[in-house]
């Protein structure tokens, strides 16, 4: 039998115009219910209708408790035919110009609300219910609006809405009040998404303005952010709505370039954004594809492959990669593919640039070989490389991933198995091996080691010590060396695998000499691997 609440909505709109024009709220809810049914847009004085309401409504300042209620009932019913009407005014010009000459109107509602009835949780609506509603009412409206075309700017430059906007999705996400308010699973990231992005590269003022609502505290806008991810990814059944837009924020706070844009990376860097974001992939990657939510699912892969380039950019190649290994890159890449087959070409050179530059890059590391080493088991235990399913760039990408992925595990276990360090002495004087694993490290490079005081000074003065330490120290400052304290055998698997790629192209090098340069003896050349991407200075 149909419910009680859906009976009124089905009266024609004709007979519901006369009472709900003249504030009658039952009508005017049944006349939004009506709006929410049709498949055509209403005529514009239908709209026009809510906004006189949202007019002639005042707050009355003298007994403002009891007085109000019945205002905030109107405010309500009049916000939410408002809503209605606009869910087909893209059809409708008339309809569409008349909502927006009416926008300062819902502003001034809206603002009310969310400061009166939300913000400071006042007692107009003392219940659960009454404030669940007008949570509900500001939520829709803003996020119904913000979804037209090329209305984010109108409504982000009105006075006061990037503040109260950001300021009720802080308190979301620092008290959880939504789960008190039993509202539906779409928080607020829905509305401050597209804010945050435009602020972050276009409208740099915004940026101040939203930063200014946090009391002049942009971490406090990370640390929403990664505490919504972190709730939603709790959550039993995960709205794929909320990570899109989640993750949407993310990408716009680490691609900015306000003002802000330098201290908010480096705050989602340091903060564990990085296997957050690996942890939307595999919930978004673990979907059926294809999904009644698939652009769902695109927008959140599409975000965060962005992220993954863009933090690979900005932090250190070696850590990068090891955590995105360790929070599971690989996987979700592979379970991607179906979605990426149509995807835009942009977003698919950067799946291949990740596994074909930003992760090969790095395969001299002994770290990154066993980080790849436990992904690649993880793939082949649960059979996720499938072939045919990859788009064909990335397939040849990564036949030649694994190629090179096995060659250099190859080696790490080699590397492994040895019980002596083929470390030598770095005086060219010396060169004696590091059998026993006692030679001295310099403290300042971190990059020479000297079997004894002499072979220190000797290097020092005679050698090249002097030039290469002050050059190691200036890259790794700047960020292009390895961190010191490696290992031994971190060290001596660098040098194997420059020694055996050396190895390799010896017949290639020898073939290009004679080619080229048939007078010059083949035994001249020199190689030099470029230190920002091979610490240390190899001859052969």
């Amino acid at each position: 039998m149909p419910s009680m609440q859906c009976a009124p909505a089905r009266k024609g709109m004709e007979s519901l115009i006369g009472p709900a024009s003249k504030g009658d709220i039952k009508a005017m809810r049944a006349l939004e219910l009506h709006l929410r049914e049709v498949s055509s847009p209403p005529p514009a004085h239908i709209a026009a209708l809510f906004l006189r309401h949202l007019k002639d409504i005042q707050i009355k300042p003298d007994n403002f408790i009891q007085d109000n209620k019945h205002t905030i009932r109107m405010a309500i019913a009049s916000l939410l035919g408002v809503q209605a009407c606009c869910r087909l005014m893209n059809r409708s010009p008339e309809l569409s110009d008349t909502v927006w000459r009416g926008w300062p109107l819902v502003w001034k509602w809206i603002k009310f609300l969310g400061t009166q009835c939300i913000l400071r949780r006042s007692d107009l609506l003392p219940n659960i219910e009454g404030r669940s509603l007008v949570f509900g009412v500001v939520k829709a409206t803003l996020q119904t609006l913000c979804e037209v075309e090329g209305k984010v700017v109108l409504i982000g430059s009105t006075p006061g809405v990037l503040e109260m906007v950001t300021k009720i999705w802080l308190q979301e996400a620092e008290t959880d009040f939504t789960r008190e308010l039993l509202v539906d699973s779409t928080t607020f990231s829905a509305i401050v998404a597209p804010f945050i992005f435009i602020a972050g590269t276009q409208e740099h003022r915004w940026m101040t303005r939203i930063v200014r609502a946090t009391d002049g505290r942009p971490l406090r806008i990370v640390l929403a952010l990664l505490q919504v991810i972190r709730r939603e990814l709790a959550r039993p059944l995960h709205s794929l709505s909320n990570l899109r837009w989640q993750s949407t924020i993310l990408c716009a706070l680490a691609k900015g370039n306000s003002p802000y844009s330098a201290e908010l990376r480096l705050s989602l860097i340091t903060r564990e954004s990085l296997r957050l974001m690996m942890e939307v992939l595999a919930v978004a990657t673990d979907q059926d594809f294809p999904t009644a939510n698939s652009q769902y699912v695109e927008d959140i892969i599409s975000n965060a492959i962005l992220y993954l380039s863009l933090e690979s950019i900005a932090t250190d190649g070696v850590v990068w990669i090891c955590q995105a290994l360790d929070a599971h890159l690989l996987s979700p890449l592979l379970k991607a593919q179906p979605w990426l087959l149509g995807a835009r070409e942009e977003l698919r050179n950067l799946v291949v640039g990740i596994v074909g530059r930003h992760i090969s890059m790095f395969v001299v590391h002994r770290p990154v070989v066993g980080a790849i080493g436990k992904a690649l088991h993880e793939i082949d235990a649960h059979g996720l490389e499938n072939m045919s399913a990859m788009f064909p760039e990335f397939r040849d990408t990564w036949r030649a991933f694994r190629i090179l992925a096995k060659e250099r595990l190859r080696i790490k276990g080699v590397i492994d198995g040895r019980r002596e360090s083929s470390r030598r002495c770095s005086s060219k004087k010396c060169l004696k091996v590091d059998g026993k694993k006692a030679f001295k490290q310099c403290v300042k490079c971190h990059d020479a080691f000297y079997c004894s005081k002499e072979c220190q000074r000797e290097d020092w003065q005679n050698g090249n010590h002097r030039g290469r330490c002050k050059v190691t120290q200036e890259l790794r400052e700047m960020g292009h060396t390895r961190e010191p304290g490696s290992s031994r055998k971190d060290v001596d698997f660098v040098k194997a695998v420059m020694n055996d790629d050396f190895n390799a192209m010896i017949p290639h090098i020898f073939s290009m000499i004679e080619t080229h340069f048939p007078n010059d003896d083949p035994t001249s050349v020199i190689t030099y691997i470029e230190q920002r991407r091979h610490p240390g200075k190899w001859t052969y």
